[in-house]
């Protein structure tokens, strides 16, 4: 479904959380310098509202899950 609709999973994955009001922060693993942009840019990725909505069309998050 990621490839479908060209969206990163690693930025679909951090982006999800953070649709939930009580997600201030995450904090993603990392042993090297480079990836903390890479993780950055992951939150910024725009991700089409048709994924989301296709997540929950398949049953694949809940119906009263946040969405970004």
């Amino acid at each position: 479904m990621a490839a479908r609709h060209h969206v990163n999973l690693k930025a679909a994955a951090s982006q999800f959380v953070f649709a939930h009001p009580a997600i201030t922060c995450i904090i993603p693993g990392t042993r090297q310098p480079e990836r903390v942009q890479e993780n950055f840019d992951l939150l910024t990725q725009e991700i089409p509202a048709s994924f989301w909505a296709e997540l929950r069309d398949e049953g694949l998050v809940r119906d009263d899950a946040p969405l970004p």
